[in-house]
């Protein structure tokens, strides 16, 4: 059974993995607008797409028409059956629990007033291949049959993906009182410097988002106007890097979040009462941050809400509005092709669906607007309107129940769009996130900031540890120079075939024969005559040298 977990990932028949739980993902992730008391792990699926194989014969199905409702469900053989199962589901009409007044305990389900529109489509392909390779081939074919993406060529070489942090929020002392402030990481002018750095030294296909750029920094409050921020170097400063991105044949895009409202009231124009979107039970939409090890809440983190869509659609417009009057030529959302989420206020209710609409008009306003687009993870509704895709979780969730991870979604794309990892320099093993690049035929994604990582000391921001660049940018530049050499011309090629062998090697194969070998295992491995020094990588060109 496939399953798109990550890239995609196989669960053999009646593996014996009795005691692991079912497989389950939401598909596009949750729909915040859905309360939940408790956080532990977030499912998603990134394409809704899921099949079986058996022999030399295999299906897909497709989930079309109103798939945001959808989910993903596979069982494995168990003690009470002898069959494995795997299927959709659909939650077409929600609702919430409302404790009607204080005086009781007792609760009543409020649920939305109407079902919504559209149907629920299925569209199924047959192979006479039990081959998952040969499975996502035939994905990239019904991808292809989008006008938008019929044409659709990567760019020549590798991309490689550049996140600047510019500005983050921070408590400073000043004149002996705390005062909440901005404070520069990464200024305009020291982001040109990183980018000249970078192409000195040979990266090409580079593409910058610059982060953190207005309106408080990354924890960017609510776009009703853009405030360029000072500490950075103001416009002009930001004028001057958009200049010499356009002199270098450097993709810069300018990020921007507008589906949530952090640090933001009235004096930002944001009110909840009338701009936050709501559950079913017509409370508003507050997002409480969880911890990952104990699945609490974390009370000591600011709440911040989901805002309605009409809200985040005229944020977007201010954005793509704004960048264009600033002679910005590249826009990078935050959410927008990640995101999806909608709102169930009795009194206006937008669903999913309709929300994934307003999503794809805001990415063609942008390209209207003469603006190249950046997106994250990559939905697959988004793909046709994306110049690039970052952040891609390659490998998902590791569940007991899977049996192997391959990349499927990739090998259906490969050739179609640029796409990227998450950033190798923020991840727990940066070889192993490196090496899944490799095999997966990814770009390379890094994070950097300017200043030294003492700035982030009594911050919220300690995700950003890792991400200086002076300390990075020897190994980080070898790696790129290195990796973008030993895959030239393979960017725009599709890939045809993939294998996962024993000694923990795996075989990407492109179509002019060219094998890539990735060795994940601690010796050296030699595999069909080649030679793989132990978590690193091999090329085996073909007859395109």
């Amino acid at each position: 059974m496939f399953v798109p977990e990550g890239g995609g990932a196989l669960i053999e028949f009646n593996n014996a993995k009795v005691g692991a739980d079912n497989y389950y993902a939401d598909v596009y992730g949750w729909d915040y607008s859905i309360e939940r008391k408790e956080y532990i792990n977030e499912t998603r699926a990134t394409f809704p797409v899921f099949g079986v194989a058996k022999g030399d014969a295999s299906f897909l199905c497709i989930m079309e028409g109103n798939n945001s409702f959808g989910s993903i469900y596979a069982e494995n053989s168990k003690y009470n059956s002898s069959y494995n199962v795997i299927r959709a589901k659909y939650h077409v009409m929600h609702c919430g629990q409302y404790n009607v007044s204080n005086k009781t305990a007792t609760q009543v389900f409020m649920f939305e007033k109407e079902m919504p529109e559209g149907g629920i489509v299925h569209r199924y392909r047959f192979l006479d291949s039990g081959n998952y390779a040969d499975m996502a081939t035939a994905y990239g074919e019904y991808l292809r049959e989008n006008e938008m993406m019929s044409q659709a060529k990567a760019s020549e070489d590798v991309p490689v993906s550049v996140e600047l942090i510019g500005a983050i929020d921070k408590t400073v002392v000043k004149m002996g009182l705390p005062i909440d402030s901005v404070v520069a990481t990464t200024t305009f002018a020291q982001a040109e410097e990183i980018v000249k750095d970078l192409l000195e030294k040979g990266t090409k296909n580079l593409n910058v988002r610059m982060s953190g750029w207005m309106n408080g920094g990354v924890n960017q409050e609510v776009i009703q106007k853009v405030k360029v921020e000072r500490v950075l170097g103001g416009e002009s400063g930001m004028k001057k890097l958009i200049k010499t991105a356009e002199d270098k044949n450097v993709s810069l895009f300018f990020d921007g979040v507008t589906c949530f409202a952090y640090n933001s009231g009235i004096l930002e124009g944001f009110i909840p009462f009338g701009d936050a979107a709501r559950y079913t039970t017509r409370e508003q939409i507050v997002i409480t941050q969880y911890d990952p090890i104990t699945y609490l809440p974390q009370d000591w983190l600011e709440d911040y809400y989901l805002v309605r869509p009409a809200y985040a659609k005229k944020g977007t417009d201010n954005l793509i509005s704004r960048l264009k009057e600033l002679g910005a030529s590249g826009i990078a959302f935050r959410d927008i092709g990640y995101f999806l989420s909608g709102d169930y206020d009795s009194k206006n209710t937008t669903t999913r669906e309709e929300v994934k609409a307003m999503n794809i008009q805001s990415m063609l306003d942008a390209k209207d607007a003469g603006q190249a687009v950046m997106i994250k993870m990559g939905n697959d509704y988004a793909l046709p309107y994306a110049d690039i895709i970052t952040d891609m979780d390659l490998f998902g969730t590791n569940y007991a129940i899977l049996d192997q991870m391959v990349p499927f979604y990739q090998i259906a794309l490969h050739g179609m769009k640029d796409y990227t990892g998450e950033p190798i320099n923020l991840a727990n093993d940066t070889v192993e996130q490196f090496l899944q690049c490799v095999e997966y035929g990814a770009g390379l994604n890094y994070t950097f900031m300017a200043e030294d990582t003492k700035i982030l000391q009594d911050t919220l921001h300690s995700g950003f540890y890792a991400a200086n660049y002076a300390s990075w940018k020897e190994e980080a530049i070898a790696t790129v120079t290195r990796y973008q050499t030993e895959m030239a011309g393979l960017n725009q090629q599709g890939i045809v075939a993939h294998e996962t062998r024993d000694n923990g090697v795996t075989i990407t194969t492109y179509e002019d024969g060219t094998k890539v070998y990735v060795n994940y295992s601690e010796q050296k491995q030699n595999v069909d005559g080649v030679a793989i020094p132990a978590r690193d990588y091999s090329v085996e060109r073909g007859s395109g040298k």
